[in-house]
């Protein structure tokens, strides 16, 4: 039967980010085998209404986690003003990469302006943006 949808969803998000972020040599931390935190991921996702983005944002937390990275999950209860404010919080807290499951297709043009000038890796998670040059990736399934 395979992997479940969100399994190999979350697997090539990761796979996105390390890429657009870069591979860092985080050292290992001898006494507890950790890795070095490796900075900010943003998880910005649309709704709480579906269980399916519930499952999504806690996949993806626990794998950036797994990988070293601190996340930051933010829904935006299917609001766009909401989710601007949200995406824009994290590019000002210094987040390295954005995944965002876009509440609107076209309402984030301005903020994603303001990631690709701080070089901020922007995802776009399953809901196509449009209407940007500023989005890095588009990860989605079939």
């Amino acid at each position: 039967m395979g992997f479940p949808r969100f399994v190999r969803l979350s697997v090539l998000v990761i796979a996105l980010v390390t890429a657009a972020v870069g591979c860092s040599d985080a050292a290992e931390d001898s006494d507890q085998g950790a890795a070095a935190d490796r900075g900010r991921i943003g998880l910005a996702l649309p709704t709480t209404v579906s269980a399916r983005w519930i499952l999504d944002g806690e996949n993806l937390e626990y794998e950036f986690d797994r990988m070293g990275y601190t996340t930051e999950l933010q829904y935006a209860d299917d609001d766009v003003a909401k989710q601007v404010s949200q995406v824009e919080a994290m590019i000002d807290s210094g987040a390295r990469a954005l995944v965002v499951g876009a509440v609107s297709a076209t309402a984030l043009t301005d903020v994603l302006a303001k990631a690709a000038a701080a070089d901020i890796a922007v995802i776009a998670y399953d809901r196509l943006i449009r209407d940007t040059a500023d989005v890095d990736y588009y990860a989605t399934f079939d």
